[in-house]
């Protein structure tokens, strides 16, 4: 049995119209990308991956080890590593003033005092 005429036409223009749609996407895609590569929005594959952490990226090259002496972590806040960082915190000690007495009052280990009695 023949199909008729029209809904002949009607495939035809239909499948006419998806290649044309599929072409303009085609162009599209292919100069928003290459648009994208132009003007760095896309990431080179030697970039590092996103270890998925929270918070502000690490400083680049902050590889510098903690103020407190005899330390010798990495800094990580205020120039001291997070243990002194910490317990700074818990003895309300002013960041913009540690002198020479409150570093040393940071680096002295509270455990050993508790037990020289």
């Amino acid at each position: 049995m023949a199909r008729p005429r029209k809904l002949d036409s009607f495939q035809s223009a239909i499948q006419s119209l998806g290649n044309q749609l599929g072409q303009a996407l085609g162009e599209a895609f292919t100069q928003a990308f290459t648009h994208g590569i132009d003007h760095g929005h896309f990431s080179s594959p030697s970039a590092p991956a996103a270890k998925g952490r929270r918070g502000r990226p690490p400083a680049v090259g902050s590889a510098a080890s903690c103020k407190v002496p005899g330390c010798p972590r990495k800094s990580v806040a205020k120039g001291m590593c997070q243990n002194h960082y910490a317990k700074a915190r818990r003895l309300k000690m002013n960041f913009n003033s540690l002198g020479a007495a409150q570093l040393k009052e940071l680096a002295a280990d509270g455990r050993a005092a508790r037990f020289q009695k």
